[in-house]
């Protein structure tokens, strides 16, 4: 959808024992199309998480860091030996980031019981921002081509309907069907 996009993230315990208090810190950059980085703001309210991923206990928080903001999960449930956990979340970009702009997150993973070593990185995500908006006009006409805003039974008219992308990318609709009510 328009300036949302959806991100997952999955974790897999390869290791004999169970892994606690993982945390995910997953950051986001905004690179604009004219190359400079984006201060990107962001709010608790910005992140929708979904339900099956997140657990009882579970905390979500959004700390902002040097030209872009990072949202720190903390699963407090211990994933067991052998096993998978899927963490969903949608992120909500602020009216602020530019149609063509570069989104890009790296998500850093810590468990308590791996301490001295550096958080596992993920690969690096970059998604171009573009959207689709299509609009449509109609313009009613009598049989003379003067504009009218109403007609009666029994008189004549004809309306042109027009349509416009004002986005940056192809409409995804090679046919336009439309019912006149």
């Amino acid at each position: 959808e328009d300036r949302r996009i959806l991100y997952g993230i999955e974790l897999i315990n390869y290791s004999s024992i169970p892994l606690s208090n993982i945390t995910i810190q997953d950051r986001i950059y905004i690179t604009n199309p004219d190359g400079t980085i984006n201060d990107l703001t962001l709010t608790p309210s910005d992140i929708i998480l979904y339900p099956e991923s997140i657990k009882p206990g579970d905390t979500v928080t959004v700390t902002k860091i040097t030209n872009g903001n990072q949202v720190n999960i903390t699963l407090n449930d211990p994933l067991s030996y052998d096993s998978t956990r899927f963490v969903r979340f949608t992120l909500d970009l602020p009216d602020t980031v530019e149609i063509g702009s570069i989104i890009t997150n790296t998500a850093y993973i810590d468990y308590s019981e791996n301490p001295s070593v550096d958080p596992l990185e993920t690969e690096t995500l970059d998604i171009i921002y573009t959207y689709t908006a299509l609009t449509a006009d109609k313009l009613v006409t009598d049989i003379n081509g003067n504009e009218i805003s109403s007609v009666l039974c029994g008189d004549q008219f004809k309306y042109v309907l027009s349509f416009t992308n004002t986005g940056n990318i192809l409409s995804p609709f090679n046919d336009l069907y439309f019912a006149n009510k």
